[in-house]
């Protein structure tokens, strides 16, 4: 007598589509963590480039609120190197705009310096950003202001900083003061120019295909983040405040 074999299984077609179905539900759950991240790395990236220009803006605005001096401006070749400076009492901050340490081939180890000079601060001396100490024996208290992926876009006390407009700087500035600040994080190709000068490279250009020859060193708009690959490591901050001396 033949016994009946009631035994069932899944046929090599069945599990060939449930495998194709997990594989699909995995695919789309991966895309949605990799969104997530890339959400999460962008806020992060803008989070800190605003908490440092909130940060600087604020140390500044109580320097010039409690400064019996008025705030003065310069700029001093130092190492082959154009840098501008302001002095708010005996403090002194030593900044070159649009650009990173080591870009494009400069010789800049730092971007934003603030430190004491000894005795008298004169901004048409300004600390030598070239060297990994700009104070030198000159100066005290010497810190760099801004973290090496981050370029000072603008910075400005007297005068609010504008699209098409420049800093209106004169050597002595007096209260009320305007200070501006901008700030950008992420490397040159993330980053463009939404308002360029016909005398910048093409790639500057926001709406620009081509990303090969972006130099922010000499900007005529706002750099802003150009929304490409790669766009969650980029970050902008501009903030300006009008403050005015208790002294």
């Amino acid at each position: 007598m033949k016994m009946k074999n009631n035994e069932t299984g899944f046929t090599i077609l069945e599990l060939l589509i449930a495998t194709a179905i997990l594989s699909i539900i995995l695919l789309l759950v991966t895309v949605v963590m990799i969104s997530i991240g890339s959400l999460y790395n962008k806020g992060l990236s803008e989070s800190n480039t605003q908490d440092t220009a909130r940060n600087i803006v604020s140390q500044i605005s109580s320097q010039l609120e409690l400064s019996a001096d008025d705030a003065t401006y310069g700029q001093g070749t130092v190492s082959n190197v154009n840098v501008s400076a302001y002095c708010i009492g005996g403090i002194r901050y030593s900044f070159v705009l649009n650009t990173l340490p080591g870009e494009n081939g400069n010789t800049l180890q730092h971007v934003f310096w603030k430190d004491v000079p000894t005795g008298y601060c004169n901004p048409n001396f300004p600390a030598d950003l070239t060297q990994s100490n700009p104070s030198g024996a000159s100066a005290t208290n010497g810190e760099e202001l801004i973290s090496p992926s981050t370029r000072l876009t603008s910075f400005c006390i007297g005068s609010e900083v504008t699209v098409n407009a420049t800093c209106n700087n004169s050597s002595t500035l007096s209260s009320p003061y305007v200070v501006s600040i901008g700030l950008a994080f992420g490397s040159a190709d993330l980053l463009c120019d939404n308002n360029p000068s016909p005398s910048e490279p093409p790639a500057n250009n926001c709406n620009a295909t081509n990303l090969s020859g972006e130099n922010l060193s000499n900007i005529n708009g706002q750099v802003t983040c150009r929304g490409k690959t790669g766009d969650e490591y980029c970050g902008t901050s501009y903030l300006n405040t009008v403050i005015d001396s208790r002294l």
